[in-house]
């Protein structure tokens, strides 16, 4: 995969999660590495259009525990975030980004211990296998 689209898919990332600083180096690097800002407004505006797709599709089969109590987002522009909406092209115009904001924290990762590879790896399908139960 092309770094530009490997980029481009980071910010729809980015802006799925609200991270604002992530947002805006993630577009500059897009940028710098040959992605337009057509393409750009259209990666956020299809992203923009599965999530009210998929808005629509919870307030019609009702809504899921999580979000039983969530407060409307206040909504953020291009220009809220130092962009000209002008240089995204025409869909730009109709953007609007909801809050911005740094992903949940998490626990730490751990560090696989072994003397060789062999045995690093070994112990990281074991880890992988016990407690993260992903194989």
């Amino acid at each position: 995969m092309e770094t530009k689209t490997k980029l481009l898919i980071a910010v729809g990332a980015a802006f799925n999660a609200n991270c604002q600083p992530c947002l805006k180096t993630i577009i500059k690097k897009a940028l710098d590495n040959g992605a337009d800002k057509k393409e750009i407004a259209e990666t956020i505006n299809g992203l923009k259009a599965w999530t009210q797709g998929t808005q629509r599709t919870q307030k019609t089969q009702g809504k899921r525990k999580d979000q039983e109590n969530v407060e409307p987002l206040d909504e953020k522009t291009l220009s809220a975030l130092g962009l000209n909406p002008s240089e995204f092209g025409e869909g730009a115009r109709k953007l609007k980004i909801v809050e911005i904001a740094p992903p949940p924290s998490r626990k730490a990762g751990k560090i696989v211990q072994g003397d060789s590879p062999e045995s690093k790896a070994k112990e990281l399908a074991k880890l992988l296998h016990e407690e993260a139960k992903a194989i």
